[in-house]
């Protein structure tokens, strides 16, 4: 099977490598996806993203990296839920947007660069493109696009990336230290569970016993399926 070095490498032998037009790509992706679990409009979302980015990267490498960055979210919800919420800030202005990805992103990347920080940069792009949706403000995406390829222009990204294979070598990176697919799925089984258990807790003493047993069946389900699907993403090749 073709690995994803190969895919990456065919690209730049082709000459359309561009480390910060393949970043743009796959934060495209990542933000569409976000945008729309958030409400945002199909119609809508496709008329601010109607055109590709100058360079494409690889199906293969963009699908593995958006499962990474999915595995990512499960494990740290909390973290990469919403910027507004933390911040106490809302996305009015394009300005807001902008200042409030550079002002994360800066705090994240102030003792270096390394693939979890990239990672998170990604998280971050999801979490601002949710506010901004969430909050009125669709029109906002592409400034949350356009700082994420201003910042893989800049001098220390691009070079730590080529350094590293590329785009490609964030997938060659987790599945070589095997942080991605052998996470333990018990450890996250339990995690679930544990976060189910406790949220039917805090809402107990408002409501009957009866609804409680309700929800702790519904979140039962929510915990077998989010296991089912960490177990598929988990068994793809790469």
């Amino acid at each position: 099977m073709t690995s994803c070095t190969d895919i990456w490498s065919e690209t730049m032998e082709s000459g359309e490598w561009s480390i910060s037009s393949q970043g743009r790509d796959l934060c495209q992706r990542y933000i569409i996806e976000r945008s729309l679990k958030a409400g945002a409009q199909m119609k809508k979302v496709r008329m601010l993203f109607d055109t590709l980015s100058e360079s494409r990267v690889a199906d293969e490498v963009a699908d593995r990296l958006l499962e990474i960055i999915h595995i990512m979210e499960l494990l740290n919800p909390s973290i990469y839920d919403s910027c507004s919420s933390k911040l106490k800030l809302t996305m009015s202005t394009d300005e807001q947007v902008k200042w409030t990805y550079e002002r994360i992103t800066s705090q994240l990347l102030k003792t270096g660069i390394s693939w979890g920080k990239l990672i998170s940069i990604f998280t971050v792009c999801g979490a601002l493109a949710s506010d901004c949706v969430l909050q009125g403000h669709t029109d906002f995406l592409p400034i949350i696009l356009d700082s994420f390829e201003e910042s893989c222009s800049q001098t220390s990204i691009n070079h730590y990336l080529k350094s590293m294979n590329g785009w490609s070598g964030v997938v060659e990176h987790f599945d070589s230290t095997t942080q991605v697919q052998r996470v333990n799925r018990k450890d996250i089984f339990a995690c679930v569970a544990k976060k189910s258990v406790r949220l039917a807790q805090t809402i107990s003493s408002r409501i009957n016993m009866v609804s409680v047993a309700m929800i702790l069946f519904f979140f039962f389900i929510m915990t077998i399926s989010l296991f089912r699907y960490i177990s598929q993403m988990s068994s793809v090749p790469t």
